[in-house]
């Protein structure tokens, strides 16, 4: 029988996401309002670099009186601390509402594995490595919760930040908006081959602590065997083989991360430095004022940011798609022995044990 634990047929995202969305359907309403929330905080985002321009805009102009402009740089400073509550309030109930989300749908999952466990054959059961069960029934599904909890949502939440940012820039100044978009073919690119690594590198490193921890729940267990035998120095060089094979996979996956990271910080810093340039160049020409091009600027950081929050979530989100993979390769595998449909189930029985014809000796 193979082992599932460390069955590597790759599962498609697609398969993986239609197979994971049915333990939110129980939640969708909650769901659906956290996901609203999210526009709320997306607008208080944005309301405020613009504002600033304005402000800046009003506060430099030579017809208007200083009593104005403390008049509006008051109300300004007000709206600025209400809108900023409004976020922090609104961002508060969200959290909570996906956390609860995320513990329910973490007991639920760890509930469908322990008693699909529960009904594995005891030929199943004595050859999967214990600790690989107990990874499967309590680490992964917590990921899994985390990936529901924060990743996606954040996700889901930056993609939008992105797309809402970019109208806006092409609002303000099509023709900067244009040159910051020329790098996005880079941030691609370096995104696809990323995914492909980072994958491989999260596979990698679940298979291998499953290992470890089945290694160490079996020799924890028949720790006396192996006194009685000797083979304490034999064990320990067994788990350092098995402790190295997992830091090499964590040294794989820093690797891959720390890679992408400052390669989508330089592609945003030569975005950054070509709308400065241009924007100056803008600004003494008259075709922009100073504080549209702060707001500008504002934008174009902000633009970046989710791009590189993105990387972090992915990372998130591929950690949470291998622990989905061996889930449900738990739960794909089949029970060598099923009851009969006409079974009689025997909770409560009244009898007794008679022994006929029983005999025994040496021969």
């Amino acid at each position: 029988m193979r082992d599932f634990q460390d069955n590597h047929a790759a599962h498609a995202d697609k398969t993986l996401i239609k197979r994971l969305l049915k333990y939110l359907k129980p939640h969708r309403g909650e769901f659906i309002g956290a996901f609203f929330m999210m526009f709320i905080t997306i607008f208080t985002n944005l309301v405020l670099p613009l504002a600033t321009g304005w402000s800046i805009d009003y506060m430099t102009r030579t017809d208007v009186t200083n009593d104005q402009k403390m008049l509006a740089l008051a109300v300004a400073t007000l709206i600025g601390l209400v809108i900023l509550m409004i976020s922090v309030v609104v961002g508060f109930f969200q959290q909570r509402i996906l956390q609860e989300i995320g513990q329910d749908v973490t007991h639920v999952m760890r509930k469908e594995v322990f008693e699909h466990i529960e009904n594995l054959s005891i030929g199943q059961i004595n050859l999967l490595p214990v600790g690989k069960l107990v990874t499967r029934a309590t680490n992964d599904p917590g990921n899994i919760s985390d990936m529901f909890t924060n990743t996606i949502v954040n996700l889901l939440r930056n993609v939008l930040m992105m797309i809402v940012i970019a109208v806006v820039l092409l609002i303000l100044n099509w023709q900067m908006a244009l040159l910051t978009f020329l790098t996005l073919p880079l941030i691609l690119l370096a995104s696809s081959i990323f995914r492909k690594y980072s994958r491989t590198a999260y596979r990698n490193v679940r298979t291998n602590i499953s290992e470890l921890n089945g290694y160490l729940s079996e020799n924890l267990s028949g720790m006396k065997i192996t006194q009685i035998f000797n083979q304490e120095e034999k064990k320990v060089q067994n788990f350092k083989v098995l402790n190295d094979k997992l830091k090499k996979s964590y040294y794989r996956e820093i690797n891959t991360f720390g890679i992408y990271r400052p390669i989508i910080w330089f592609i945003s810093m030569i975005a950054t430095i070509l709308t400065v340039y241009f924007g100056v160049t803008t600004v003494i020409d008259g075709a922009l004022s100073v504080g549209l091009f702060i707001s500008f600027y504002i934008y174009v950081g902000q633009f970046f940011e989710p791009i590189q929050q993105i990387s972090e979530q992915f990372n998130a989100l591929q950690n949470g798609f291998s622990s989905a993979e061996k889930i449900f390769d738990v739960l794909d595998t089949k029970p060598d022995i099923v009851d009969d449909v006409d079974a009689i189930n025997l909770k409560k029985f009244d009898g007794q044990i008679e022994f006929k014809n029983v005999w025994f000796s040496y021969i």
